[in-house]
């Protein structure tokens, strides 16, 4: 690994392997790490590298971007045109093929993102969402409809069931809630248990407290707030629908308006813009960028990962590191109340 001779808290963070190929997608998982290339998909345990696939065995070439991966259960999934799924123990690959009319199989489409709630696999496609049981090993398929008012969006740029502590400020048990959002369509809440529909955030000009943006990027929750990035229309802010949503931009402090990622550790939440990284701390605005030694390029989705202390952001080109513990940005931003 070849490691850290600059004075900035930012480091890069680069196997002697994977230079000279463009990072299409990674993953941190307990002691293991997966960064898949143009080239190849390695897979590393406590930093050392332990197997290695072409990748065009996963129908990945050159030209592919958006390629999601997870670990699950002592798997590692990939996406693409079918569903990879790799064994962490013997490396055995399961290869689950799409039908539109076969039993028990995914759908047909391009597979662009992939989650993880509870014992489900959760993967979104150009054509709907699929629900694949781990352990009864059973998809559950929802073609998109647009014609469906009580179903799913075409696909989802991030899911998310909330785990909320409850407490005198938040009486709102969220654990049953499900919550997704799409680029294209916004925002949307749902029963965990049903999966019926329960709201669609929608811009309402009657309502200043209504969200603004229908392409969202991403939607995380941290301490009892839900952080919502979308594409273009900065951040924003949600905690109940009476309180509704405060939005953030650059002219509040934000680096960018289009936010990539966020993620957060126990105190902090980052996100990741194009321009670099804003976090808040104590209520205020800060922000990690170039001037920090942050080589801001050409972020990948899903772009931010933590192990223990260090947060590592990824791009095509490299990985970087910060160390938690030893932030001390340059550029200190708008205080803003959260």
């Amino acid at each position: 690994i070849n490691l850290f001779n600059e004075s900035n808290f930012v480091k890069p963070f680069i196997y002697d392997e994977i230079k000279n190929e463009k990072i299409i997608s990674s993953k941190i998982y307990k002691k293991y790490k997966s960064i898949l290339t143009n080239k190849n998909l390695y897979i590393y345990l406590e930093n050392i590298l332990v197997k290695k696939y072409k990748s065009s065995f996963f129908n990945i070439n050159d030209n592919s971007f958006d390629i999601p991966l997870i670990f699950y259960d002592e798997f590692l999934a990939i996406g693409s045109d079918k569903l990879y799924s790799i064994s962490l123990i013997d490396f055995n690959t399961i290869i689950y093929e799409p039908s539109d009319e076969g039993f028990n199989s995914i759908m047909s489409g391009s597979i662009n993102n992939l989650g993880l709630i509870n014992n489900d696999l959760w993967i979104s496609l150009n054509s709907g969402i699929s629900i694949f049981d781990i352990y009864e090993k059973r998809f559950s398929n929802y073609k998109f409809n647009i014609r469906s008012k009580n179903k799913f969006p075409n696909g989802f740029s991030s899911i998310l069931q909330p785990k909320n502590k409850i407490d005198s400020n938040d009486k709102i048990n969220r654990s049953n809630e499900l919550w997704i959002s799409n680029i294209n369509s916004g925002l949307y809440r749902y029963s965990l248990n049903t999966l019926e529909l329960e709201k669609q955030y929608v811009f309402d000009i009657n309502d200043k407290r209504s969200i603004t943006s229908s392409s969202i990027s991403k939607v995380y929750f941290f301490n009892n707030k839900f952080y919502i990035g979308s594409l273009g229309d900065g951040l924003y802010i949600y905690t109940n629908d009476s309180i509704g949503f405060k939005n953030f931009t650059i002219e509040d402090g934000l680096l960018s308006n289009t936010i990539i990622d966020i993620l957060s550790d126990n105190n902090k939440i980052f996100i990741l813009t194009t321009e670099g990284i804003n976090y808040f701390e104590k209520n205020k605005l800060k922000s990690i960028s170039n001037e920090d030694g942050l080589k801001v390029e050409n972020f990948i989705k899903n772009g931010l990962q933590f192990e223990k202390s260090n947060l590592f952001i990824s791009s095509n080109d490299l990985i970087q590191e910060v160390s938690i513990n030893n932030i001390s940005p340059s550029v200190r931003l708008l205080n803003n109340a959260i």
